[in-house]
């Protein structure tokens, strides 16, 4: 039976450089600008994993403690979560007097007095289970990580922008798929200019073409993914590509809840 081992890889891969069919391809240090994009997609790798385990336990507590919330804004708006941060409760948040104009200070612009409002309301007529102190608490540092969390990401991203910044091989593939996208890719596959053509570094990248002999869709070709081995962030391109989408779709004018 044909199997597949690394034993069987590494011998592939010497007969045929030994037929002349590679290319030298020398090991280099990375340097300093690189070393720092290195850094810098890691982070972001990090921080955007533990916002994405805070998020979750944010949506939990609302489900439990302010589900009309989430019919307002959606669990993963920055509004919502400064503004648990601030007022922990929604009984805290209805009994603020000045909560409206708190309210339309973090939102900015993006957050309607319409939406204003209603978050109000379904702060002051929510079902949800009354909180503790000690829930308070949590919703509260939950939040508060979220809020530092989304700053730290930012940080990041500034710091991305900076080091691609003359990187005309990263700012050609950015106009693509986005900036911390092609940092992702130039981190983990090198510089795309070192590779003679677009179907090797497809290969590198682990989206590989196969081809269905039989069956339904015989003879169609479809995208054989390997990503855990090529670009392990793939969690962060998969982000980073949508948060493109959504930008672009900002920059025609569509709409955006508030930020």
């Amino acid at each position: 039976m044909p199997s597949q081992h690394d034993g069987k890889d590494a011998a592939v891969i010497a007969e045929l450089a030994h037929q002349g069919k590679s290319a030298n391809w020398p090991w280099q240090p990375r340097g300093e600008a690189d070393q720092a994009m290195r850094y810098w997609v890691r982070r972001l790798d990090r921080q955007q994993r533990i916002k994405q385990i805070h998020c979750g336990q944010f949506e939990a507590l609302l489900a439990r403690h302010w589900p009309e919330a989430q019919r307002v804004l959606k669990p993963s708006s920055g509004t919502l979560s400064r503004t648990l941060a601030r007022w922990a409760t929604p009984a805290a948040l209805a009994a603020d007097p000045a909560a409206a104009q708190a309210l339309a200070n973090i939102g900015g612009r993006w957050l309607k007095p319409e939406k204003i409002a209603a978050l109000l309301e379904a702060a002051r007529h929510t079902v949800g289970v009354r909180m503790s102190d000690w829930m308070a608490r949590e919703m509260q540092e939950v939040a508060q990580a979220i809020v530092d969390l989304r700053k730290q990401v930012a940080a990041a991203r500034r710091a991305l922008r900076k080091l691609a910044r003359d990187k005309a091989s990263i700012q050609a593939q950015a106009a693509a798929v986005g900036l911390a996208t092609a940092c992702v890719l130039h981190v983990c596959l090198g510089d795309v200019r070192n590779y003679p053509h677009a179907g090797a570094y497809r290969k590198a990248m682990g989206l590989n073409l196969k081809e269905h002999s039989s069956g339904r869709y015989k003879g169609k070709l479809a995208i054989q993914q390997a990503w855990a081995a090529a670009v392990p962030q793939v969690d962060l391109l998969l982000g980073a590509a949508l948060d493109q989408d959504v930008g672009r779709r900002k920059a025609l004018g569509g709409g955006q809840e508030a930020a």
